[in-house]
């Protein structure tokens, strides 16, 4: 039968962020029209929880360099201009994405992201070093398929 972390421990309570914790929230929440019934959170949430809870207790070192590498990562995106920062911001999602999915137990799901992000960043490299922008733009409205092969290739071939 589950039972509740004691309320000592900082991971029992949940937080809601407000509307002046974005940096950008032109608008007030709405107000919830369909909440989630309890029996269906509970199945959705607790196995991943106790996951969470048992993962943390043994790999907190490893979470917070890890957390702290996204902030890192965060910090050297560079100038907007350049064709790489699209990219590695959302490779940065990636990152978030595979920490807090190897946190819940979805281990396989950490490494889809992973690999997300290395397709990212590989094509933007490319596309930033041999001067594709106009490919880049196309690729990144969905408009043009670029692979992380071509990528690669490309890379290869400007050493």
């Amino acid at each position: 039968m589950p039972k509740q972390l004691l309320s000592t421990d900082f991971r029992a309570k949940r937080i809601v962020l407000t509307r002046k914790d974005f940096v950008y929230a032109p608008k007030p929440a709405a107000r919830p029209t369909d909440p989630i019934d309890k029996p269906t959170w509970k199945s959705i949430v607790t196995l991943p929880d106790d996951v969470a809870i048992r993962t943390s207790n043994h790999h907190g070192t490893t979470l917070k360099q890890l957390n702290d590498l996204c902030s890192c990562w965060i910090e050297s995106l560079g100038n907007r201009r350049e064709i790489l920062f699209p990219t590695m911001l959302d490779a940065n999602d990636d990152f978030q994405s595979a920490t807090y999915s190897a946190l819940t137990g979805f281990y396989g799901l950490s490494i889809t992201a992973l690999r997300s992000a290395l397709e990212l960043v590989t094509i933007g490299t490319w596309a930033q070093i041999c001067g594709k922008r106009q490919e880049f733009r196309k690729w990144r409205k969905g408009t043009l398929t670029l692979s992380f092969k071509e990528g690669c290739d490309g890379l290869i071939g400007r050493s």
